[in-house]
């Protein structure tokens, strides 16, 4: 019964048991089923018999109960290999094509050191944190360096703004000035007018006036005229009046300033011009007398080779009486001896008067010699007042209002 009990149970070859349980590969041609694992491990007591470890060759035959127990126990071990293969990781000869059902996943590398891929690691190689630094300094120097470029630029732009606002404020105050002044501006437009016109009236009496320089004083008379006028309402502009706190658009201010100060030159040439004449006015004004009195006396001369003999020495007189007839008297006897002219006079170097015969005092007229000094002063003074004219009018060529004007508009007409 027993007998027929064990031939009734199936009979399994040893080589097809390991190939079921995974442990041995079979050939292509052949595939081994896939034995499901257990769901409930067998308890960690149980010990596998000794052919489950490869105590049977392969062409052994085993019965049922035997595989069955055989099978659990190289489950167990199969379970606890594929924890420890898990641990390890997967092996090379796992991966497979063919002949197996299950390929694992890759896995991560184990580390061979520390991770130097992250600045900042608590771990690395020598000489890291010199680099990290290095590192660290040159991209701080980078960031700089950018926001350096870009204030520049910002700034830049900001200062350009900033200028061109003040130059056409600036523009705008000079040319409010100026306007001001148009009084003075339109005085010195006709002062250049009319030198213009006196220069040409000098140069048409150019041969008169050699011949008789009195031709020419109408010309000079109204050319004083309109001098003194011009000197007496002060017309210039003050440099000072143009110039604010600061000077903004020098190549502008530079102008406007040059401007004023030829305003101011011509002024001060008319000045020192009309001083000078004055002063040669001044000397051909006939004097109030032009005799003079001498008191003449006897005297001697010695010449060598020639010796002594009487002459006359005359001696200007400062100030004289009325001449009168008078009685001679004799000093020894006291007898009259006769009538006589005589006048008080004080001559020159002496304080007191002195009684002297009128025959002694000559008058001479001098109006001649006034004359011809009168004379050679009006010539030096027609001449000083020709170089004026002269000067007047380069001077006043170089001042030009209307250029200016148009100079300050090219900023003052800008939009803020």
């Amino acid at each position: 019964m027993a007998d027929d009990q064990d031939q009734g149970k199936a009979k399994l070859n040893t080589a097809d048991l390991k190939a079921r349980l995974g442990l041995k590969k079979q050939k292509p041609a052949t595939l081994a089923p896939h034995v499901p694992q257990p769901t409930t491990p067998p308890p960690a007591s149980a010990a596998p018999p000794a052919s489950a470890a490869g105590g049977f060759d392969e062409d052994t035959e085993i019965d049922a109960g035997q595989a069955t127990e055989l099978v659990e126990s190289v489950a167990e071990a199969r379970r606890r290999s594929e924890e420890a293969a898990a641990e390890a990781g997967p092996a090379l000869e796992d991966f497979s094509v063919i002949g197996q059902e299950r390929t694992p996943l890759p896995q991560a590398l184990p580390s061979a050191g520390p991770d130097l891929s992250r600045v900042g690691a608590a771990e690395g190689y020598p000489g890291m944190e010199k680099k990290r630094r290095i590192q660290m300094i040159a991209l701080g120097v980078g960031v700089g360096i950018v926001a350096f470029l870009l204030g520049s630029m910002l700034s830049g732009a900001s200062r350009e703004n900033e200028r061109r606002t003040s130059y056409i404020l600036e523009a705008r105050d000079t040319k409010k000035t100026l306007e001001s002044q148009d009084v003075v501006l339109k005085r010195i437009t006709d002062l250049k007018d009319k030198v213009k016109v006196i220069l040409g009236k000098l140069e048409a009496l150019r041969e008169q006036s050699a011949k008789d320089p009195k031709v020419l004083e109408p010309v000079f008379a109204e050319l004083t005229k309109e001098l003194v006028s011009y000197r007496d309402d002060k017309i210039y502009i003050d440099p000072e009046a143009l110039i604010g706190e600061a000077i903004y658009n020098g190549t502008l201010m530079k102008d406007v300033i040059a401007f004023a100060l030829r305003t101011k030159a011509l002024y001060d040439r008319i000045v020192a011009g009309l001083d000078e004449t004055v002063s040669y006015a001044r000397m051909v004004q006939p004097p109030g007398a032009v005799t003079r009195g001498l008191l003449v006396e006897k005297d001697e001369r010695e010449v060598e080779g020639i010796g002594k003999f009487p002459v006359a020495r005359g001696v200007w007189i400062k100030d004289s009486g009325k001449p009168g007839e008078i009685d001679l008297t004799d000093p020894a006897t006291g007898q009259s001896v006769g009538k006589d002219w005589q006048m008080l006079v004080v001559p020159e170097g002496e304080t007191e008067p002195m009684q002297v015969p009128t025959a002694q005092v000559m008058t001479l007229d001098l109006k001649s010699i006034y004359d011809e000094r009168i004379q050679l002063a009006k010539n030096i003074s027609f001449e000083r007042l020709a170089n004026l004219a002269a000067d007047i009018d380069r001077i006043a060529a170089s001042i030009n209002p209307p250029a200016l004007m148009s100079e300050i508009d090219e900023w003052a007409t800008k939009e803020l």
